[in-house]
């Protein structure tokens, strides 16, 4: 029997050839199940790595990073929406407490996971980094690409460390984003396009940074597809992704509201004029530090000159790359398919990069209210987005390359900057780290049965979490009578009511909120004892006393 394609059906074919054939899809699953293994045993090891690297220069972290570990505490608990918190605009509730949910759910409260869970999150990052870097390419392009996230990312700089290795500080934000990417190379609708909408709703309830970073990319890409095709639908459904994304956040925050979720208290402050017309010069250096080219303490962290000035390549690689898909970009869209003829997987994926870090650096210009290098963080997204559009152009430059002798002289470069990027990683962890002053403190409240507390805001939660759960420190600001009361930010109402405490804890060096002695004082009255541990200045009352409620009283 002869089939339609002119080849032999089924019942024609030999019990051999039936047999073969029958064992084809298996190559494929088989293939996909290698990779994914592969994905999780190398996020496993980058996590180890990114665990010791964040030890090593964060340190025991600070209040921002334990606050998140006691939301997942909550959501351990049951409390799902997160009901009595008052939490930022950025409440990272859909994307990092996630995690930190299941880390305490697995080995509860420890101080370990100020730098595990960041190290996890992280690792994952660069694992869809190199996803998108290689996505459709084979042989020495996929290689290449590769090689380069791992050269980018997983070898980061001192202060791309520093600000990657902490958590929460947008990184989860960016997983979901560049994981939405992906699953919107492919132009159907289907699960992947789901996927896509969960990620981008969970992102923007999470963090309102991911409208720019996640969503507007998303649509412009999709408009730029439209606009390169001359057809109206080719780009519809990033756009209708960002839209759906859009609409479902909304229903669910709706919804939660409606049941009773975590109150979002002090809208995010914006830079000045003057200020924002200095961030964008601030864009441009600091962007190169975080690549690891520049001075200061935060930059080399103890790396040799000679090593740390290799960076630059990296620099280079990353301009060059942001400017030719800028290019890329605009020639796409003025002149269409004639000049740019790139296939709908790679322009989309090329797009929605550039626009996501060009996004970034827009965020960074609005929102630095300062030229504190704490803003930095705001870059940290531009430069992951850069580094993977880096990557896969880079793959793209060695798929052309005809030449052995080309061939040869860029993989010897390749090797040769990877290699001293990883020298410097190695410096980074032969320096010594930061003094854990919270440990020290969280000891020493635990030896004298000090369990119940309050604290200014940097000397509270982090101390509840290095204590592993054993001492609770509540973070509390001076009303308008001059007295103590419950800080309403990153804070459980829960902490407060009801409950009594039997000292308090400032650091004098990093006041925050006026909690200080005289406050306490005023507050309580004199204290039996006072103590001074690692800075801290510690003053315990012989009986409990109730934190006022009432703002102001």
């Amino acid at each position: 029997m002869i089939s339609g394609q002119g080849g032999l059906s089924v019942a024609a074919r030999s019990p051999t050839q039936v047999e073969e054939t029958s064992k084809l899809p298996a190559r494929p699953r088989r293939a996909r199940t290698a990779v994914v293994l592969a994905a999780l045993v190398a996020a496993a090891g980058l996590s180890v790595l990114f665990s010791a690297l964040s030890l090593h220069i964060v340190g025991s972290g600070n209040s921002d990073g334990a606050t998140v570990i006691l939301e997942g505490v909550s959501v351990r608990n049951g409390h799902l929406l997160l009901g009595t918190w008052s939490l930022s605009l950025d409440s990272f509730w859909l994307a990092d407490v996630p995690f930190y949910a299941l880390a305490v759910l697995v080995a509860g409260v420890r101080s370990q996971l100020i730098n595990v869970v960041p190290a996890v999150i992280a690792a994952l990052v660069v694992v869809a980094g190199v996803h998108l870097a290689t996505a459709g390419r084979r042989g020495r392009a996929m290689w290449v690409g590769g090689g380069a996230v791992v050269a980018l990312l997983a070898l980061p700089s001192h202060l791309l460390a520093f600000f990657l290795l902490q958590g929460p500080l947008h990184v989860a934000t960016v997983l979901w984003c560049l994981c939405a990417f992906a699953c919107l190379r492919q132009p159907r609708f289907g699960w992947c396009f789901a996927l896509a909408v969960v990620l981008l709703a969970a992102a923007m309830l999470s963090d309102l940074q991911a409208a720019a970073l996640g969503l507007a990319p998303v649509a412009l890409a999709g408009i730029a597809e439209s606009a390169r095709r001359r057809r109206l639908l080719a780009g519809a459904i990033p756009v209708a992704a960002a839209a759906a994304s859009a609409l479902l956040a909304l229903l669910v925050r709706l919804v939660a509201d409606a049941v009773g979720t975590f109150a979002e208290s002090s809208p995010q402050q914006s830079a000045t004029r003057h200020q924002m017309s200095l961030n964008v010069q601030l864009a441009v250096t600091e962007t190169a530090k975080m690549l690891g080219v520049g001075h200061g303490a935060l930059v080399s962290g103890g790396v040799p000159e000679g090593l740390q000035a290799v960076h630059v390549v990296g620099v280079i690689a990353v301009v060059g790359a942001v400017l030719v898909a800028l290019i890329r970009f605009g020639t796409g869209v003025a002149d269409g398919e004639r000049l740019d003829r790139r296939s709908t997987h790679d322009a989309f994926l090329e797009d929605v990069l550039v626009l996501a870090a060009l996004a970034d650096l827009a965020v960074f210009v609005v929102l630095s209210a300062s030229d504190s290098v704490s803003y930095v963080r705001y870059l940290t997204a531009a430069v992951i987005f850069a580094s993977v559009l880096t990557a896969r152009l880079a793959g793209e430059v060695a798929r052309r390359l005809r030449s052995n002798l080309d061939r040869r002289l860029l993989a010897a470069g390749a090797a040769a900057v990877a290699l001293c990027f990883a020298a410097g990683l190695g410096f980074e962890l032969a320096e010594p780290g930061p003094v854990q002053t919270t440990d020290a403190l969280a000891g020493f409240l635990s030896a004298h049965h000090l369990t119940e507390g309050l604290g200014d805001y940097w000397s509270a939660s982090v101390v509840t979490v290095a204590s592993n759960g054993k001492v609770a420190v509540r973070p509390v600001i001076v009303g308008t009578s001059g007295k103590l009361i419950p800080y309403n930010r990153n804070t459980n109402h829960s902490w407060y009511a009801g409950q009594r405490f039997s000292f308090f804890v400032w650091d004098p060096a990093s006041p925050f909120g006026g909690a200080d002695t005289a406050t306490a004082v005023a507050t309580f009255g004199p204290p039996a004892h006072t103590y001074r541990e690692g800075g801290y200045q510690v003053l315990v009352w012989n009986r409990s006393r109730a934190v006022p409620l009432a703002p102001g009283s």
